[in-house]
């Protein structure tokens, strides 16, 4: 649950769902496609917009054959089609952050026999941050590279909580890591595998994984996995370098540094002109003696629970002893009425009010016994 947030997880499926229904929301995302696509071999559908609406989408056809269908009857496209595609995708993983989640091949097609790709169904799509752009393409960067430091220091803003740094075997299972992809010819390393072998790497440790990486580890092993079944000579991991260098150029050049720099003074510049305002504030509270200073130990809730219950069980303890004890003393002091019943084993009259004690402390003690049995701690 730590790693996969399940209610993240569930939260992000409602609200993709509630876009999915929402055709002008999947019509605007068509048109931001075709503006971050421009220029490319690509064809996308058309908005009628006087003819769309919330609960209606209307748009023109994408002509050209299905990839899926091409499939079916054994026709693989190109090479040079296969590149297309990937490249097409490619700058929607990281340039954009803004990419087709479900690239089956019934949603991909060829158009002008195969000179331009087709896409179709935008119901289902992604979004990545500035922030998850730059760390996925260091990652990359780290994994084509062999610098675990680099990987590490990814990951410890991508995967740790923010208050707890990685542990310590994080960087060493890394270095394992990198070194396997090191020793794989270029060809053979799956680029969509590095999800699944950080995935493990994170179970290991009950780290989490950002629900946005969820969402593009399955696009990418969709689309890659399909482009690997139709051309398994085709390297995916070069296609994928130009990309995550230009953003690691980006990344460490000294405009962004500069651009770094100026975000951080004026964060600080915030930050010192809030001081005196928070501080008159905080010297009003004290001088009104509203000022009120909250402490919580985490786990104590269970310690007083513990403690509650072995009290508890204490107390009833000490009552069935001092009934014992008040039952023998009736028992020998023959207070009360008598019962004769017991002249055959030769003890004389019992006292009644005793013999009641002594069944009365029994029960007790049973009642105790079992309950001590069902919490499991004998």
């Amino acid at each position: 649950a730590k790693l996969y947030r399940p209610r993240a997880m569930v939260e992000e499926f409602a609200a993709s769902v509630a876009r999915e229904m929402d055709f002008l929301h999947e019509a605007t995302v068509i048109e931001n496609f075709r503006k971050q696509l421009e220029g490319e071999d690509v064809v996308l559908p058309e908005v009628v917009w006087n003819a769309t609406s919330n609960s209606v989408l209307t748009m023109s056809e994408v002509s050209g054959e299905s990839l899926a269908n091409a499939m079916k009857e054994g026709r693989k496209p190109s090479r040079e089609t296969l590149r297309k595609i990937i490249r097409i995708f490619l700058i929607q993983y990281f340039q954009s952050g803004l990419f087709h989640a479900d690239p089956h091949p019934g949603n991909i097609r060829l158009c002008e026999d195969g000179r331009k790709i087709g896409l179709i169904d935008f119901g289902s799509v992604g979004m990545l941050s500035g922030r998850a752009l730059t760390d996925i393409s260091l990652l990359y960067v780290a994994v084509s590279e062999n610098e675990p430091e680099l990987a590490t220091a990814v990951l410890e803003e991508v995967l740790a909580d923010t208050t707890t740094p990685l542990p310590e075997g994080v960087e060493r299972d890394l270095r394992w890591l990198l070194e396997y992809y090191r020793g794989l010819p270029a060809g053979e390393i799956r680029v969509e595998r590095i999800f699944s072998e950080i995935v493990d790497v994170a179970r290991k440790y009950h780290l989490w994984l950002p629900v946005e990486w969820v969402m593009l580890a399955r696009s990418m092993t969709i689309l890659f996995g399909l482009i690997r079944e139709m051309d398994p000579g085709i390297n995916v991991l070069e296609e994928v370098k130009p990309f995550t260098g230009q953003i690691a150029a980006r990344v460490f050049s000294p405009k962004k540094a500069g651009r770094a720099a100026e975000v951080s003074g004026y964060r600080l510049m915030r930050l010192f002109a809030d001081i005196p305002r928070v501080g008159r504030f905080a010297l009003r509270r004290i001088l009104a003696g509203r000022f009120s200073l909250d402490l919580r130990h985490e786990g104590v809730d269970g310690l007083v629970t513990e403690l509650e219950s072995a009290s508890n069980r204490l107390s009833f303890s000490v009552v069935i002893a001092a009934v014992i004890t008040g039952s023998s003393i009736v028992m020998a002091s023959g207070v009360g009425p008598k019962w004769k019943m017991l002249d055959f084993a030769h003890l004389g009259d019992v006292s009644l009010l005793g013999l009641a004690g002594f069944v009365v402390a029994g029960m007790m003690g049973l009642a105790l016994a079992w309950a001590i049995y069902r919490s499991g701690r004998l």
